[in-house]
């Protein structure tokens, strides 16, 4: 059987100082220092360049799959300036159900298993479902009168609502960036395609052809292979707006991992997960339930920076939350349901709503999606019904 691994006993040994420093820090009550919002955005990975240079980085477990699978739904939120940021991924609150090895569970029909968690978006979804009229199920259309049209009509707009609530299938990699590898670990993030021709199926084909090309084991630490993915810029003709096209991924020859043992032990032993980097979304004084309901309903909480003296929390409909959330609280319990939105600093004895920052507010961690961050479509309202005619496949696959 194929050795993945590099010199086992070194990398033992390195290991268990690893492990003793951690114990050790354990014991001293050290307690690690929670990742910021510019660690956790080191650790995408998004294709910019034609042509990126990556390695899948094997697992510490070898029984864990090589992708990983999340669901995120992609909607339209509020966002500063009282503008609509157009296909935000927010993470799903009801996940695929994990094996002992935490691998997806797949059932009978190849169809990933939930694991049946309250979602206000996919309830939503539901509820568009159940309100198509079936009368017209197995009636083609040439056949229909104009009764039946008017409900085929009708139900096509259910089904363009109930789309845009339900969650989509992403893949995730670990793996590193061959220009940057200085910041280690990273994840590529990527949608599912229904046709079989998005990255993941570049990826399998890749993976088939370096196996059939080297007989070798493309995530072997010692001989498995670095992958060349070749991209272009696209504008999609409806909303004009630009993404980037993945149209090859290429194998290269065998290459170690890393040419300095100690980094590839490093590599192999991270113990970063999707859970640190892809989080639910909140806010302050809300949970993630709390703040998918709101964005159902069209009032979703966002950071407003766009006036640089008067940074703020908006709570659409919620005057109560906005001033609590604006309101620093100098005997804030450290440990409250905020303190992933919140992070406290020694100056904020000084902090008052004028001039509050955005690391003291606590966008600077995944747990409080950055909603001001991303680009607006100008020419959308804060207040307007949500665009369903988009495609639920026009989204790129940013990181946030």
């Amino acid at each position: 059987m194929e050795n993945e691994n590099v010199n086992v006993g070194n990398q033992q040994n390195e290991m268990s100082l690893f492990e003793q420093k951690m114990n050790k820090m354990k014991s001293e009550g050290i307690t690690p220092k929670r990742k910021t919002k510019e660690e956790i955005f080191a650790k995408h990975f998004t294709p910019t360049n034609d042509t990126e240079v990556v390695r899948i980085v094997p697992p510490k477990n070898q029984n864990v799959d090589f992708f990983d699978v999340l669901y995120f739904h992609v909607l339209n939120v509020n966002s500063a300036g009282g503008q609509i940021t157009k296909n935000k991924k927010i993470l799903c609150l009801n996940q695929v159900k994990r094996d002992q090895h935490g691998n997806p569970v797949i059932d009978n029909n190849g169809k990933y298993l939930r694991e049946d968690k309250p979602c206000p978006a996919c309830i939503k979804a539901k509820e568009f479902e159940l309100k198509k009229d079936t009368s017209i199920q197995y009636i083609k259309k040439i056949n229909m009168d104009q009764n039946q049209l008017a409900i085929l009509a009708k139900n096509t707009e259910l089904f363009k609502r109930q789309i845009y609530w339900e969650s989509k299938v992403f893949y995730i990699a670990k793996l590193i960036d061959r220009k940057v590898e200085s910041d280690g670990i990273k994840f590529y993030r990527f949608k599912e395609n229904r046709l079989n021709e998005g990255v993941f199926d570049l990826f399998k084909v890749a993976i088939d052809n370096y196996y059939k090309a080297e007989n070798k084991n493309f995530r072997c630490v010692t001989d498995g292979c670095d992958f060349n993915i070749v991209t272009r810029k696209k504008t999609n003709p409806g909303t004009k707006r630009q993404y980037t096209e993945v149209l090859q991924i290429i194998p290269q020859k065998p290459s170690p991992l890393h040419n300095d043992n100690s980094v590839a032990v490093q590599w192999t032993t991270d113990t970063i997960t999707t859970d640190e980097v892809y989080k639910a979304a909140a806010a302050p004084h809300i949970n993630e339930y709390q703040f998918m309901e709101m964005l159902v309903n069209g009032g979703n909480p966002y950071w407003d920076d766009s006036n640089s003296q008067n940074k703020h929390w908006v709570y659409p409909n919620r005057p109560d939350l906005e001033e609590k959330a604006n309101t620093r609280n100098q005997n804030l319990d450290a440990n409250s349901q905020n303190q992933n939105t919140i992070n406290h600093t020694a100056a904020d004895s000084n902090v008052n709503i004028t001039n509050i920052t955005e690391s003291q507010t606590g966008t600077n961690v995944e747990n409080a999606v950055d909603l001001g961050k991303a680009v607006v479509d100008e020419n959308v309202k804060i207040n307007s019904d949500y665009d369903y005619s988009s495609s639920s496949e026009d989204y790129d696959d940013l990181p946030f």
